[in-house]
């Protein structure tokens, strides 16, 4: 399930499939629901505008989950349709597309102090998750089969904006971008997903 070369210079392709099957179910609970604004907590490496608001576009939304959905639909059938932000959906419900909101867009983004605020309310650090992200056991796979086949780190983008931007420290960035990714991890989720 090939997507376009653009967007894999700043994700893996098990990243982006799956922020998109999350994206177009919270856009399409946000239409049908009429709620005006969703929130997502990209970083300023992730995403590269200064507005903390961005009003959607149905005909820019329908576009950027085409490739994705024609996939899906290809490769695994017209039964996942009912899971996935169809065109049509999209053209009869275009006056209710919400708004996008990024808070860390414009304030100082500093991981180590969001985790530390978040901890106190009682989040926890998922045990298997690599040191680029805090909620996902597929990550470590997703960078170790990237790199693979492409030859460098999915985070690298994000993490060359973070230090540009002076949100993140050179050597960090490096450090997190040679991580070594947990072997024995990756061999059970190969095995979870190949048995």
């Amino acid at each position: 399930m090939t997507l376009p070369l653009k967007s894999l210079e700043r994700a893996s392709a098990i990243c982006t499939y799956c922020i998109a099957l999350v994206k177009m179910n919270v856009y399409k609970e946000a239409i049908m629901r009429e709620i005006p604004y969703i929130a997502f907590g990209w970083t300023p490496g992730q995403i590269n505008i200064r507005k903390q608001i961005v009003k959607l576009d149905y005909s820019m939304v329908s576009a950027n989950f085409s490739k994705i959905i024609d996939n899906i639909l290809k490769n695994l059938g017209e039964e996942y349709s009912s899971i996935l932000l169809m065109d049509d959906f999209i053209e009869k419900n275009k006056r209710n597309m919400p708004s996008l909101f990024y808070p860390f867009t414009s304030n100082k983004y500093n991981k180590a102090e969001i985790i530390e605020e978040i901890s106190k309310l009682g989040w926890e650090r998922n045990i298997g998750t690599d040191s680029n992200i805090t909620n996902c056991l597929l990550n470590s796979y997703a960078i170790c089969k990237h790199k693979e086949k492409y030859g460098f780190h999915p985070y690298a983008l994000e993490m060359a904006n973070l230090v540009r931007n002076n949100l993140l420290d050179r050597q960090d960035a490096l450090d997190r971008l040679n991580e070594k990714q947990d072997q024995e991890l990756i061999r059970h989720i190969d095995e979870k997903l190949s048995g």
